[in-house]
């Protein structure tokens, strides 16, 4: 196996000695676009900002600690579990903070790649399109039959938005007229996770049906299927899904499914040698594949 040896521009290990470490379990890392900052959270919901370059601390602040993300060196945090709120300021000017909200609890956000636009998913079962600038609520997205459990945005196509739902289905909505243009059905538990292509053709969804379902965001249809017989808690990927790792419940491996050519030809799963990978079934323009995993 080829390895990467990482130099870095300056005494990472006095550095550390230098900083002021968190006074409890750091739950989230960020690194802003410029890739000049690093924002740490802890579960004290204490932010501490550091210099990438020399391990200085910048600012220290309470904020919201809750699915804490960077774009475009905006911070965007939700309060607590249950809380209603979705709160963002500017990296380097943490007094400057807006907030958005639903009449139930937050349960996930998108933002667009320009950062011009947050979508919102709710308790309420609803959707919120909110102006990054200005906090505005533009639009309000109704279709799901349950809460919202996630949603995704296409970075070459900011106006095109999937969510999913505990439902078991995803809307794919039009954010430039507010409709929703179709609903994909066929997970038969709570969607998790939903991801999108750079250009927003393809979306990959998780299910607790132990399922990854492929849809083609133009026509409404799956093109593919994946079974994978352990709970999946979340989906990580390239920006056109050629390849995507699985977070796993309670599982000590970490799957990389790599996409070959149309996903309707097949997927490929890399795992360790001797693990059994089985065709289940095929049925005219899908593939659907069921992986065994030997968890040692």
């Amino acid at each position: 196996m080829d390895t990467l040896d990482y130099f870095l521009p300056f005494d990472i290990f006095s550095s550390f000695q230098d900083s002021v470490e968190h006074q409890s379990k750091v739950t989230a890392v960020a690194v802003t676009s410029d890739s000049r900052r690093v924002l740490s959270v802890d579960s004290m919901s204490q932010h501490r900002l550091w210099q990438a370059d020399t391990g200085t601390q910048l600012v220290v602040c309470a904020k919201p600690s809750t699915n804490v993300a960077v774009h475009a060196n905006m911070v965007f945090a939700v309060g607590g579990k249950n809380d209603c709120s979705l709160k963002f300021w500017p990296v380097t000017d943490m007094e400057s903070e807006k907030s958005v909200s639903h009449s139930d609890a937050i349960t996930c956000y998108t933002v667009t790649y320009d950062c011009q636009t947050i979508v919102t998913g709710s308790n309420d079962m609803s959707l919120k399109v909110w102006e990054v600038g200005t906090g505005k609520l533009t639009q309000v997205l109704v279709g799901h039959e349950s809460l919202v459990t996630c949603a995704a945005c296409a970075p070459l196509s900011p106006s095109l938005v999937v969510s999913g739902s505990a439902d078991c289905n995803l809307i794919v909505w039009d954010l430039t007229t507010g409709n929703d243009n179709f609903t994909l059905r066929g997970h038969t538990e709570t969607v998790t996770s939903v991801k999108l292509t750079l250009d927003g053709t393809l979306a990959l969804s998780a299910s607790d049906d132990n399922t990854l379902g492929i849809w083609s965001t133009s026509t409404g249809l799956r093109v593919g299927l994946l079974g994978i017989h352990q709970s999946i808690l979340n989906i990580a990927g390239a920006l056109n899904l050629s390849q995507v790792v699985l977070q796993l419940a309670n599982q000590n491996v970490v799957p990389l499914l790599k996409l070959h050519n149309n996903p309707t030809k097949g997927m490929m799963l890399d795992l360790p040698p001797g693990t059994p990978v089985t065709e289940e079934a095929k049925t005219p323009g899908e593939t659907t594949w069921r992986i065994e995993f030997m968890l040692k």
